[in-house]
């Protein structure tokens, strides 16, 4: 495991952006953790009703309204961050963390892909620094209350998260969702396959 850990990030966000006059009012709880509901049960129950879930883009109260919306102008079609905030990314280098920037994580839901994400974007120069797709079995480990790492493709990578509660909660709420379709996947791994029907087993075995 790499060594000297990414020390906790201050209060500052990203560079070259002014300085917030208020301080932002802590994110509501998403309606799926509020109600005691997955996601995945919302969705069964709005199918039920013959509606369409509309998923919508959630913005960080760290970030401005236009950073927010230049954010998600870079998401692409039919995709969509359901959470969103600042952190500090690291990889993992000869066994020691390096800094690799400051910048925007979202956990964004692609349609066209099928498929999760964590999305790592600098939002200035309007571009993607790193993706990681969601994968069975995917460990997201809390290191402390704004530290988290994982195992990515050919790297290990820490996000470090702002120490205010904003930050902790919309830190918060990227582990949940997170968290929540690495669960979704190893249920659908674990249903069993379908039985063959009595007939079935007897027709072949009168052909036999």
């Amino acid at each position: 495991a790499p060594q000297s850990e990414p020390t906790s990030a201050s209060n500052s966000v990203l560079p070259n952006r002014p300085e917030q006059t208020q301080s932002p009012q802590t994110p509501p709880t998403p309606d799926w953790l509020r109600s005691g509901q997955s996601s995945a049960q919302l969705m069964q129950s709005a199918g039920q009703r013959s509606q369409t879930i509309r998923y919508q883009n959630r913005p960080s109260q760290i970030l401005t309204a236009n950073e927010n919306e230049i954010l998600f102008s870079l998401l692409g079609d039919r995709c969509t961050a359901l959470a969103t905030t600042v952190c500090r990314l690291f990889f993992s280098k000869h066994g020691r963390w390096k800094l690799k920037c400051t910048c925007v994580l979202s956990f964004v839901r692609d349609a066209n892909r099928r498929s999760f994400f964590l999305r790592f974007y600098n939002i200035y120069e309007r571009s993607l620094i790193f993706e990681q797709e969601i994968y069975q079995g995917m460990e997201y480990e809390r290191v402390d209350p704004t530290l988290y790492q994982f195992e990515a493709d050919d790297k290990v990578v820490a996000v470090n998260f702002m120490e205010s509660e904003i930050g902790r909660a919309e830190a918060e709420e990227i582990a949940n969702h997170l968290n929540h379709q690495v669960t979704r996947m190893g249920l659908r791994e674990d249903i069993p396959e379908p039985l063959s029907s009595p007939s079935a087993d007897s027709s072949e075995g009168k052909n036999g």
